[in-house]
């Protein structure tokens, strides 16, 4: 069934995890003997590779909490954020300076399959095609142009007004964009060389996390293929 009232979904943008983590948890008025089920959630988010993931909270939190914090120094830090960040968090290893083994990857590929859709950062757009399937926000915002075209008659207007996914995601000009010249990256200087040693050390079980999330992904990707044939 499509999730058409607002009460029942609720978007959170965040990258600190153990915030959402809660929405498993029962309401305070919840009572086992009463017969009422426990809240089901399931946490769609984007899990890029731990090295987007951590240059990005770097940039978000240089100017506060990190100020005066170089780059390497975060990254050769204690902090949890840099130390398999996201199998800490799914397998309950919060604490900083607690072992993480290969049964806490378990455990959190485990939550992964059961309880949280982690989206790898190449399935950005499945993931919100499959939002806008199960929530029927394109069919609402078809609707609300109709409206828009009754109410300014001709609705010439509206102008070239997009609304839906268009808006999110552009048509592409597939002879325009052949034509682009791919970008050069440079080569990594002896920091960065560095920075990535540590990161790829510190950050093992978050990798093998990821190709996991990546594996389902693609097994997913292929069952929709399939279904929609």
């Amino acid at each position: 069934a499509r999730i058409h009232a607002s009460s029942q979904i609720h978007l959170m943008e965040s990258g600190f995890l153990p915030e959402i983590m809660g929405l498993f948890a029962p309401p305070p008025t919840w009572k086992g003997n009463e017969g009422v089920p426990l809240p089901k959630a399931r946490i769609h988010a984007i899990f890029p590779p731990a090295a987007i993931r951590i240059s990005l909270y770097y940039k978000y939190h240089k100017n506060d909490s990190l100020a005066g914090v170089s780059y390497l120094q975060f990254v050769a830090s204690s902090s949890n954020v840099v130390n398999n960040y996201v199998t800490r968090t799914l397998s309950g290893q919060w604490e900083e300076g607690s072992p993480l083994t290969e049964v806490h990857l378990e455990i959190a590929k485990n939550v992964i399959s059961r309880k949280i859709h982690l989206w790898p950062n190449q399935g950005m757009k499945d993931m919100l095609l499959n939002w806008v399937e199960k929530c029927g926000w394109e069919e609402g915002a078809m609707q609300f142009r109709q409206t828009l075209v009754d109410e300014y008659g001709d609705g010439k207007m509206l102008g070239d007004l997009v609304l839906g996914l268009d808006c999110v995601f552009p048509p592409v000009d597939e002879n325009e964009a052949s034509k682009a010249a791919p970008a050069k990256k440079p080569e990594p200087s002896e920091l960065d060389a560095e920075i990535k040693r540590i990161m790829d050390e510190k950050n093992g079980l978050d990798g093998q996390l990821f190709q996991y999330a990546l594996q389902v992904y693609r097994s997913w990707a292929a069952t929709s293929t399939s279904k929609s044939t």
